[in-house]
């Protein structure tokens, strides 16, 4: 089983570097793979502050990619930190997840 890092995952979900899009996307896809409560908070941060994402956009993209059948994640945490994140605009997605 492959344990993902974030920017394995944001090389995937951006697809802004060719080749490492390319070599992320067989990683992610050809095996099982586990992604830790910590990278997924760090690629949601990602993609609202350096990226400029807007919030829905984001939930959507990542519970997208946390749907991916060979995923494996934290779901009960995650998914509700994803919820509360989407329809609390004054809470960042630490705050979020702290109060799942």
């Amino acid at each position: 089983m492959n344990s993902l890092d974030t920017n394995v995952v944001l090389r995937y979900l951006l697809n802004d570097v060719p080749e490492q899009s390319i070599k992320s996307k067989n990683v992610i896809t050809s095996s099982a793979s586990y992604i830790t409560d910590v990278v997924a908070v760090e690629i949601v941060f990602v993609l609202e502050r350096v990226i400029g994402m807007e919030r829905s956009d984001i939930v959507k993209l990542v519970k997208s990619f946390l749907s991916l059948p060979n995923l494996i994640y934290n779901d009960y945490f995650l998914d509700q930190s994803l919820d509360l994140y989407g329809v609390n605009k004054t809470l960042s997605i630490v705050d979020c997840y702290a109060a799942t």
